[in-house]
């Protein structure tokens, strides 16, 4: 049976912390894996759910994401001019949600993972990137959880 950690409300004026850092305070309870799947609801809890579960249970990886924050600073930006977010754009357009690295015996060895809800699909820039190398996509936890662990084994 495996057990995740979650925030409780009493830790809210903490929610700027990592989820190990409120781990450390004791500011979160333990909760069933099952439990934590149920409260996922948004694109948002998806994807803090899945990368708590990588930083929590996997400490031989690197995972590379680019939080929506970065593209809203960008995008938000007045002072960018429209050529230099277009520039930038050019190469952040369609980046997995993550692309999980390790290196075992020698080897190196990638996964990248993009995160739909519902019916979401895959924009122009995703597809381009799926044409290249493989991208998985994962509209659930447990989608998100099969794939990652079926490639770390």
């Amino acid at each position: 049976m495996l057990y995740l950690c979650m925030e409780t409300e009493s830790a809210s004026s903490f929610s700027g912390l990592t989820f190990s850092k409120s781990r450390q305070l004791g500011r979160c309870e333990v909760i069933e894996a099952a439990e934590f799947r149920d409260k996922s609801t948004t694109w948002q809890d998806l994807e803090r759910q899945c990368e708590s579960y990588l930083e929590y249970f996997f400490h031989d990886i690197r995972v590379i994401r680019l939080p929506n924050a970065v593209f809203s600073a960008i995008y938000g930006n007045n002072s960018l001019s429209a050529n230099r977010k277009g520039l930038i754009s050019k190469f952040l357009k369609g980046i997995p949600d993550f692309v999980i690295l390790r290196e075992r015996e020698g080897k190196r060895d990638f996964l990248c993972i993009e995160l739909k809800r519902g019916s979401g699909k895959m924009r122009q820039g995703q597809k381009k990137w799926s044409e290249k190398v493989t991208v998985h996509v994962c509209k659930s936890f447990e989608d998100f959880q099969e794939v990652f662990e079926c490639w770390y084994k």
